[in-house]
């Protein structure tokens, strides 16, 4: 799908100052967080009683297709950027060093289509599919699925940030759907 906005698709990578940007934006973002509960079987008892055991981690997935059709290197370089994704993070100047023990992996800047502002995510998955029918003349992948899972850093403050936005814009929805009920029985929708 090609982008239709003012805002192009974007995620900036943290300690390496790259920006990933396509034209091409994913067509379907799952958004999960689970809420955890334990049941406690108790002998006897015709139901286990539920505790609540807390919450996981935001997660955000999607997929997103890179394309280099007419050069000769493919998709190539495209896909370098990507592969700085999942490898411990480093700059040039470590190039040479033998070990990158101790880096943390890759931290991203992302918003793009879940309706939050731009939060800080761990990238935890970083999967490429490359199509074979799609290659060049001498073998480089030019059409290559990325598949994309990114958890979020529920301690920065740019959640923080998001949880104190969560708290008004809840109360902006709830006046909403309440507004949007009273118009759909009136038969007068606003979507």
């Amino acid at each position: 799908m090609k982008f239709p906005r003012i805002i192009p698709w974007y995620m900036f990578i943290l300690d390496a100052n790259l920006l990933i940007t396509s034209p091409i934006v994913p067509t379907e973002i799952t958004d999960n967080k689970s809420i955890l509960f334990a049941e406690t079987t108790i002998p006897g008892l015709d139901y286990a009683p539920i505790s609540a055991g807390g919450f996981g981690n935001r997660k955000i997935s999607f997929t997103l297709q890179i394309i280099q059709r007419k050069s000769l290197d493919g998709n190539v370089n495209l896909l370098k950027l990507y592969e700085v994704l999942r490898n411990p993070t480093s700059t040039l100047a470590d190039i040479f060093k033998q070990s990158s023990q101790f880096k943390q992996n890759p931290k991203v800047i992302y918003n793009y289509g879940i309706g939050s502002a731009p939060l800080v995510w761990y990238v935890t998955k970083c999967n490429f599919v490359h199509l074979g029918q799609y290659t060049n003349a001498i073998g480089n992948p030019k059409f290559t699925n990325v598949n994309i899972e990114l958890t979020l850093d529920e301690k920065n403050f740019t959640n923080q940030m998001e949880k104190v936005f969560r708290q008004f814009a809840s109360m902006v929805g709830s006046a909403q759907s309440v507004t949007q009920l009273g118009l759909d029985q009136n038969n007068m929708r606003s979507f």
